[in-house]
């Protein structure tokens, strides 16, 4: 394998990221897809050649009385919402994976009452994706020339 050569395909991350998925929300993490239990954030991270990473974390919701409770995770989920869940998933990741010529970043997915309420893509590089991805199209001079010289 040459240095930047890419050896996840956009493809290949899209099931290596839903087989995680499909594993953490029925096994590990069913609870956010439960609607009693339903709150917290799923991270999906993906760094260059690397296998996709998937991390959770569920809320502490403060009660009435201003006191904090913490919401223990069940290992019940809702099936419909799971099924839901799981196709929204699948949409946002093919489409993201889709856009990308590098996957490197995090997607954030909101979860509340079991449902999936929000999702946030944080995109990362480094100058080395130009050596990987070639230089831009475009270059400086095309951006602070005086436009009243081309007319």
């Amino acid at each position: 394998m040459k240095k930047n050569e890419i050896v996840y395909t956009a493809e290949t991350l899209n099931d290596m990221t839903m087989e995680l998925l499909i594993k953490r929300l029925t096994e590990e993490s069913p609870h956010l897809s439960s609607p009693e239990h339903g709150h917290g954030i799923l991270e999906i991270i993906y760094t260059f050649n690397s296998p996709p990473r998937i991390s959770d974390k569920y809320s502490i919701i403060s009660n009435s009385g201003g006191d904090f409770e913490v919401l223990f995770p069940t290992k019940n989920y809702d099936e419909l919402f799971l099924k839901n869940n799981i196709r929204y998933l699948y949409y946002i990741i093919t489409r993201y994976l889709a856009t990308r010529i590098v996957p490197q970043g995090k997607l954030t997915v909101e979860f509340q009452n079991g449902k999936i309420i929000n999702c946030t893509v944080n995109n990362e590089g480094t100058y080395k994706d130009l050596e990987r991805s070639g230089k831009p199209k475009l270059n400086i001079d095309d951006f602070l020339s005086d436009d009243e010289e081309e007319e």
